[in-house]
């Protein structure tokens, strides 16, 4: 049995040559989903914090002007007088 096998070594080295070029082209592969994934991660954790600083910057101004008493307009995007009802 083993002589067989080591007299037809060309269709053993072609089929371990084969298995080693299949196994070289998925970790190839693999690398290049890991690093494109890294690279979306971070993209999407700049994109997170820009958008929460933002937010917390247009907070400031609206919580100084619910703190001087005045109401936010939304609309607007600015601080009105509170109006009482009766008082003109």
């Amino acid at each position: 049995m083993m002589l067989q096998l080591l007299a037809n070594w060309r269709p053993i080295a072609a089929a371990a040559g084969i298995g080693l070029a299949l196994a070289a082209g998925w970790l190839a592969v693999d690398r290049i989903r890991e690093t494109g994934r890294r690279e979306v991660l971070t993209e999407i954790d700049t994109a997170n914090r820009e958008a929460e600083d933002a937010a917390r910057k247009a907070r400031g101004p609206v919580r100084a002007c619910y703190d001087d008493g005045g109401l936010w307009d939304v609309t607007a995007g600015e601080c009105r007088p509170r109006r009482v009802p009766g008082l003109r």
